[in-house]
């Protein structure tokens, strides 16, 4: 394979397009996110990454499987590190 046959990868429209279908996701799953939270949470895009926040406070941080599904990760600290 030569040079001339790699494809030509623009990075920043791969990770727009991924953020996109990651806020579509996070939208699709608000119902479900809401009734775990207790009420309504704000969507923020900081430094790469999606964050949702609850009573002014980062509660998730949304990101997606290989598989193109939605996952949370906790960062509230509020199991007290229990699971």
């Amino acid at each position: 394979m030569g040079i001339d046959e790699f494809v030509d990868l623009d990075i920043e429209e791969f990770q727009r397009r991924s953020t996109e279908r990651l806020l579509l996701l996070v939208e699709a799953h608000r119902p479900m996110i809401e009734a775990d939270l207790g009420g309504p949470f704000e969507v923020h895009r900081r430094a790469d990454r999606v964050e949702l926040d609850h009573g002014g406070r980062p509660v998730f941080v949304a990101s997606t499987t290989a598989a193109g599904r939605l996952l949370l990760t906790d960062v509230s600290g509020r199991f007290s590190g229990r699971l």
